[in-house]
């Protein structure tokens, strides 16, 4: 009697000679790999009436080096790019806080300003006895 099994890791090791084995018995076989080119490559090799690239896959694993060493300049020239997109970003980050911290300092002096101001005013009141002889005035904003 012929039965469904799954195999999971039937790329290469224990679970290929597994797969071969139970397909050899006359089973029905549904394979599984991580790797969906490497699953092709290994079914396309095992199905094949003269497989091109047996087991262990030399030729494969050669087109895997090449892609490895045609990908690491294209990852190491964007990791470049998106440094240097950082660089200028905390550029533009610290003309920004020091434009603002220089706001701030400002805005800083004026309050200080007004406080001194607003307390000098207060002493006068308090030494004229509130009789209120002085006309009230009205705070300078500078601009």
């Amino acid at each position: 009697m012929s039965k469904t099994i799954l195999v999971t890791g039937s790329t290469d090791g224990i679970g290929r000679q597994t797969a071969l084995e139970l397909l050899r018995l006359g089973h029905r076989v549904i394979v599984h790999g991580r790797s969906p080119a490497k699953t092709a490559w290994s079914l396309g090799n095992a199905f094949a009436q003269h497989p091109f690239d047996g087991y262990p896959y030399v030729f494969f694993n050669l087109l895997l080096g090449l892609m490895v060493a045609l990908q690491g300049p294209l990852i190491m020239m964007s990791q470049n790019r998106q440094s240097q997109q950082d660089r200028a970003q905390a550029a533009s980050d610290f003309k920004v806080n020091l434009k603002n911290e220089m706001g701030i300092e400002r805005l800083l002096v004026e309050v200080s300003t007004l406080r001194r101001e607003l307390n000098q005013r207060l002493a006068r009141v308090e030494r004229d006895g509130g009789s209120g002889r002085s006309e009230p005035e009205l705070p300078r904003v500078r601009q």
